[in-house]
């Protein structure tokens, strides 16, 4: 996060893992866990006045096997900061930015 922050840009971007799969195999961690280091960098960035772009990585794919969890992983952010966020695969959502 410090190296998004002295990049001294006024928006920046993060990729999260939106598919519980990619959580417990590639981050080797849980699913709360992998809820709470997306919200938590969303607000660190947000508290340093950056407008935050959240790429839900696997949204969709993640979606299909557990929807509950992918909705819990785009939703954090969205709760606790306005903030934009997109997913891959050619479908775009967003919230307005601040």
């Amino acid at each position: 996060m410090g190296n998004l922050l002295d990049a001294g840009t006024d928006v920046v971007c993060i990729v999260g893992k939106c598919s519980a799969y990619h959580v417990t195999e590639a981050l080797r961690t849980g699913k709360d866990e992998g809820v709470a280091m997306v919200a938590d960098s969303v607000r660190f960035l947000k508290s340093h006045g950056r407008t935050v772009f959240f790429d839900a990585e696997h949204f969709f794919d993640g979606y299909a096997d557990d929807p509950e969890f992918s909705l819990r992983v785009r939703a954090g952010p969205l709760r606790r900061v306005p903030t934009a966020w997109c997913c891959g695969h050619q479908r775009w959502f967003a919230s307005q930015p601040v």
